[in-house]
């Protein structure tokens, strides 16, 4: 199974986020035969880390561990992805590779898709799924592990809504009810309110996309619910607003 590995380094008032996909490392490596030996070992590059050190001023990169999502499409991680669960949120030391996990170990039978680390890199905020019963939400942790709080919660309509649009209800006439067409098990959406990829405001603020807002997509039957537009929120949970209103899917806010 490829491991999905979201890295971002952490220096006060530096934050400089890196996608990485693991997987057999392109052209000449200082540690691909070990990787190509054990797939599943950590394998620390020390000349890589130095050069982080003394290019960036950093001292510590954080990131999450999951199963890479098995999406029919690239905007449907949540629907037809969820089929692996385990994760965590973890640091590594780049002057001596050593790795520390800062999830709570009850957390840790999950899913998280996306991450961000707040500007003066003292807190991350995550999107964190629960198991097959339950969507994401958005939670909060300090970067030494304490203060683990959620976020955004379930509207008060998620489990009559679920219960009305579940996907595996008798004879579905649109395209997820043709499973033998795709690889994946589309058997555990339940139309939940999903929030998700968080990002830190200046303000102090957290956006996030969200199906809280019960769109149709344009292109599959209005009861597959799956659009997701733009959210803010404050990070005790007060003052959540809808900050957009498209018809297609929104994904991945970002601040530059």
């Amino acid at each position: 199974m490829n491991r999905m590995l979201i890295f971002a380094l952490i220096s006060v008032g530096l934050l400089l986020p890196v996608t990485v996909q693991a997987g057999p490392p392109a052209g000449p490596s200082p540690f691909a035969d070990e990787y190509r030996a054990d797939p599943a070992k950590d394998v620390f590059y020390k000349d890589g880390a130095a050069k982080l050190i003394e290019k960036e001023g950093v001292e510590k990169l954080i990131f999450i561990k999951r199963a890479t999502f098995q999406s029919s499409h690239y905007y449907t991680d949540y629907i037809d992805g969820c089929k692996f669960f385990g994760c965590d949120i973890c640091t590594l030391d780049l002057k001596t590779g050593k790795v520390e996990s800062i999830l709570p170990e009850s957390m840790r039978g999950g899913i998280i898709s996306r991450f961000d680390l707040s500007f003066d890199a003292t807190k991350v905020c995550f999107d964190w799924k629960a198991d097959e019963n339950s969507g994401f939400h958005i939670w909060e942790i300090n970067v030494d592990g304490t203060d683990v709080h959620q976020v955004t919660r379930p509207p008060a309509d998620d489990q009559k809504i679920s219960e009305k649009y579940h996907l595996f209800k008798e004879e579905p006439w649109h395209w997820i009810g043709w499973p033998f067409r795709y690889t994946v098990d589309f058997g555990i959406y339940g139309h939940w309110a999903d929030d998700m990829h968080p990002c830190y405001l200046p303000d102090g603020g957290i956006a996030f996309i969200s199906t809280r807002c019960r769109y149709g997509i344009l292109c599959d039957g209005p009861d597959v619910l799956t659009t997701t537009v733009l959210y803010r929120v404050n990070p005790d949970g007060t003052d959540l607003k809808k900050l957009s209103n498209s018809s297609v899917s929104e994904a991945n806010p970002s601040i530059s």
